[in-house]
C-alpha cells in the first residue's frame, strides 16, 4: 500500500497492510538526520526566527524559505517512514498577531518588523486602517521558542480588542495577503511534488482562531463571561476567514485537514465545557462541516486533559480523528478508542515527555509493542507520539520507536 492508501483505509476504520504513523512536528536536528544537510521544518522557535530574518531580506528570499521548507519537510517525512503529514500554509506567515500558524485571510498582514536585539524583534502596523497596533516576540533559545511577549491589545484591554475585532470585520475576504498567498503557493507546490514523488496523505491547515498564542488571551477568557458578544463577533469574522482559506486548500485536494490549536491543559480546559459549546464548538462544527462538504476528513490535534469536551468533539463538531491523547494528562487511549472508535479514529500516543525522552531504546520498543497490541487490532488506529518530536527526544530514541511501530504493527497484529 501506499501511504495515502494505508491512512484512508485506517481513517475508514479498517486493517490496512501496517499501522500507519503521524507526526505533527519533527525537530530540526532530527530532521536533518535524513537530509544529511542543516534544515529548518515547522515547529521550532529557530524555525521561526530563520524565517522572520529571511522575511526581513525580501520577499523573494521570504518566499524560497517556505517552499524549501515544505519540501524539506516532504522528504523527511517520507524517508522516516511515516505516513500522514502535515503542510501548514500559514506556519510561516507573519500577521501582526500571530498564533503558531492559525491565522488566516482577515489579519494585520501590512507590518514592519524591527530587530530590537539578537533575539527580540518588534512588529508595527503599517495598514493606515489599523493604526497603533504592533506587538513584541522573543526567541528563547534554551526552550527553543518564539512567541509573542506583548501588544496594544494586551496593554490597552477590552476597547482595543474590540477596535481589532472591527478591522476584521471590514476586510475583504476575496484579496488574499500576499504572504498568505506565499504560503498558499509552497502548499500547492507540496501537493504536486507528494502526488508525483511520494505518495503521503498530505494534510492542510484549518482551525477556529481561538487565540491561546496571542498574548490577550486572558483578557479573551474575561469577555466571554462580560462581553460575549464581541467574543461571538470576533469567533464569526474570524471563521469566515478561515473558511474562505480553506476553500483554497481544498481545491487544491489536500488530502485532509488538520487543527491544532490549544485550549486544554494537563488539569482540564482553558474555559468550561459550556463555554466551549458556546464559542468555540459551533464555530469549530462550521469549519469541520465544509471540509466534509469536500469528502476530506478532519483531524483533530489537542493535547491536555480534553475528557470535559469530549463528547463535543465527537458528537458536535464531528471530528473524524484525534491526535495525540496525552498519557501525562489522564488520557487513556485505549479508553478514548472503546468509547469513540466507531465515530473516530485514534492518534497516538508513545509519550513523548518521558518515555521518548528518557527511556532506553529497548524499553521504547516494548512500549511501542503495548500500545499496537492494545489499540491497533481493528483498524483505526495512527501510531504517534503524545505531542510532538520535540528537542528533548535523540535521533536514538525517535529511530527506535519508529522502527519498532513498523516492525510490530503489521497486520494481523501479533499477540
Amino acid at each position: 500500500m501506499t501511504s495515502k492508501e494505508r491512512v484512508r483505509v485506517t481513517l475508514g476504520h479498517q486493517e490496512p497492510d501496517r499501522v500507519p504513523l503521524f507526526e505533527i512536528v519533527i525537530i530540526n536536528t532530527v530532521a536533518e538526520h535524513y537530509l544529511g544537510r542543516k534544515t529548518f521544518v515547522w515547529g521550532t522557535g529557530s524555525t521561526t526566527k530563520a524565517q522572520i530574518e529571511a522575511e526581513m531580506r525580501g520577499s523573494a528570499e521570504y518566499r524560497q524559505f517556505m517552499d524549501s521548507c515544505f519540501q524539506d519537510a516532504l522528504k523527511v517525512y517520507h524517508d522516516a517512514g511515516l505516513d500522514m503529514i502535515p503542510i501548514y500554509p500559514t506556519g510561516f506567515v507573519t500577521p501582526l498577531n500571530f498564533g503558531l500558524c492559525n491565522v488566516a485571510i482577515a489579519e494585520i498582514y501590512d507590518v514592519a518588523i524591527r530587530r530590537e536585539n539578537e533575539n527580540f524583534f518588534m512588529f508595527t502596523s503599517t495598514d493606515p486602517k489599523a493604526p497603533g497596533f504592533w506587538c513584541s516576540c522573543v526567541f528563547s533559545p534554551e526552550s527553543d521558542t518564539f512567541q509573542m511577549y506583548s501588544d496594544n491589545i494586551k496593554e490597552k484591554g477590552e476597547q482595543e480588542f474590540a477596535r481589532y475585532v472591527d478591522y476584521l470585520e471590514h476586510k475583504d475576504l476575496s484579496r488574499i495577503p500576499a504572504p498568505l498567498q506565499y504560503g498558499l503557493d509552497a502548499l500547492e507546490h507540496a501537493i504536486k511534488v507528494n502526488n508525483g514523488r511520494y505518495q503521503l496523505f498530505l494534510l492542510g491547515f484549518a482551525d477556529v482562531e481561538y487565540p491561546c498564542f496571542n498574548t490577550f488571551h486572558a483578557l479573551f477568557l474575561e469577555l466571554m463571561l462580560t462581553n460575549p458578544e464581541l467574543v461571538h463577533r470576533y469567533m464569526r469574522v474570524t471563521t469566515e476567514s478561515m473558511k474562505a482559506m480553506l476553500k483554497i486548500e481544498l481545491e487544491m485536494r489536500v488530502a485532509g485537514i488538520l487543527g491544532a490549536n490549544d485550549w486544554c491543559y494537563r488539569s482540564g480546559p482553558m474555559m468550561s465545557p459550556a463555554q466551549f459549546d458556546e464559542f468555540l464548538a459551533p464555530y469549530l462544527g462550521e469549519v469541520i462541516s465544509f471540509t466534509h462538504s469536500y469528502a476530506k476528513p478532519y483531524v483533530r490535534h489537542l493535547d491536555g486533559n480534553t475528557y470535559p469536551i469530549l463528547d463535543s468533539l465527537v458528537y458536535k463538531c464531528h471530528i473524524d480523528a484525534y491526535h495525540a491523547i496525552e498519557p501525562p494528562s489522564g488520557m487513556d487511549i485505549g479508553k478514548v478508542k472503546e468509547k469513540y472508535g466507531d465515530k473516530i479514529t485514534v492518534v497516538g500516543n508513545i509519550d513523548c515527555g518521558d518515555i521518548l525522552t528518557n527511556w532506553p531504546p529497548d524499553r521504547i520498543r516494548e512500549e511501542v509493542r503495548r500500545i499496537i497490541r492494545m489499540v491497533s487490532p481493528g483498524g483505526g488506529h495512527i501510531f504517534g507520539s503524545s505531542n510532538a518530536i520535540h528537542g528533548g527526544i535523540s535521533l536514538e530514541h525517535f529511530i527506535a520507536y519508529i522502527d519498532a511501530a513498523k516492525e510490530y504493527g503489521v497486520y494481523p497484529i501479533q499477540a
